[in-house]
């Protein structure tokens, strides 16, 4: 596609106009693929054995970032790479697993104009003949225009505030705006990386894998895909175990590796996020379970190869205990920052996610163990 990818124009897009549909079958290959593309080294999405032993489900299945990976795919074959994302949601309902075969479906809900920019929203789903529909999802995008020009990198980006709930619970309330440390990603970014996250959904987008093309571009050269933040925050495959003290879930007596697990370069590894969270630092009082349930997230400047990523967390909101079909919880939002630390130049803050998830105690015989640390 060097130097050929064509892109929609703003003016030419209309409210309703539908996506064409993609179909994907997902093999025991797509699941490597994933492994590869997103470093999420967690068993219950790769080894088939473990996620049915452990969770009661049929396969080991796709986590959230394959997911986002898959939708942005969806929506950059159609625009092309000349458009940028703002902001993204999804909504997991189901499982796809090995063997399924999935078809995303979309259209643009709403063309408008925001912060100076031509904008469309994009309405996805994703279904299976086996499932039904098994994720929801959402897209805010910058476009190029005829009377606009080009989109610009977004610069100055802002951390979003969320809204409390009304009936926050009191247990909550010292844990709302009290970040964690700094937590680093296991690796830099680098183009090798960004290649495969685009092999993963089969992505054709020139930014992500054409140097050459790339480098002609905006943006001066290759970068990682606006929704791919969490990929860069992923830990040494041998430290991401089920329970995460497990480094092999066949052989107990296997030990991470490198040794120290925590500290690296006096860096925390973002890993001990997740080791926090299910610890009980931030979990409601009355649970023993969780389950990833909507993700949404905003975007700022790209990364780009030799960038290393870090993030601070905090608990953002927290619902009074609910029922749902998995049992009473409550949904509590994890709010985290992305900042980017390049090889040289000041830190600047690129992104944030909120993580919505529902901690609850499962009724008899309802709900799986909790193992969906990842979606």
């Amino acid at each position: 596609m060097s130097g050929t990818a064509a892109s929609k124009l703003w003016e030419d897009v209309n409210e309703g106009e539908r996506l064409p549909d993609l179909e994907l079958p997902i093999t025991f290959r797509t699941g490597i693929l994933a492994v590869v593309g997103m470093r999420d080294f967690n068993p219950v999405h790769h080894y088939s054995d473990y996620a049915t032993r452990t969770t009661g489900n049929r396969d080991s299945w796709m986590n959230t970032m394959w997911h986002q990976g898959l939708f942005a795919r969806f929506a950059s074959d159609w625009l092309g790479p000349d458009s940028d994302f703002r902001s993204t949601w999804l909504h997991m309902t189901g499982f796809i697993h090995p063997g399924d075969t999935v078809t995303v479906e979309g259209e643009v809900t709403r063309r408008f104009e925001e912060d100076g920019e031509p904008r469309v929203e994009l309405t996805i789903a994703a279904r299976t003949e086996a499932g039904g529909y098994v994720a929801r999802a959402g897209a805010d995008l910058a476009m190029p225009s005829r009377d606009a020009g080009g989109v610009r990198v977004r610069e100055g980006f802002v951390k979003p505030s969320v809204e409390l709930d009304p009936e926050l619970p009191d247990f909550a309330k010292p844990w709302i705006g009290q970040q964690t440390d700094p937590l680093w990603g296991g690796y830099p970014v680098s183009e090798a990386q960004i290649m495969y996250w685009a092999d993963m959904v089969e992505d054709a987008n020139p930014l992500y894998y054409d140097s050459e093309y790339a480098r002609g571009s905006r943006h001066g050269g290759v970068i990682a895909p606006l929704p791919s933040l969490f990929t860069w925050m992923m830990g040494r495959p041998s430290h991401f175990g089920e329970p995460f003290e497990l480094a092999d879930p066949d052989e107990p007596s296997v030990k991470p590796w490198p040794p120290s697990r925590e500290m690296e370069g006096g860096r925390v590894l973002a890993n001990r996020l997740i080791t926090t969270l299910l610890s009980g630092d931030w979990r409601p009082p009355g649970t023993t379970r969780y389950a990833a349930q909507r993700v949404r997230q905003d975007y700022g400047a790209p990364l780009r190869p030799g960038d290393w990523l870090y993030t601070r967390s905090e608990v953002a909101n927290c619902t009074s205990r609910k029922r749902t079909r998995l049992g009473e919880g409550h949904f509590l939002t994890l709010l985290t920052s992305f900042y980017r630390h390049p090889p040289d130049g000041d830190d600047e803050l690129i992104g944030a996610s909120q993580y919505a998830f529902f901690f609850y105690e499962a009724e008899q015989g309802i709900g799986t163990p909790a193992a969906r640390s990842s979606g």
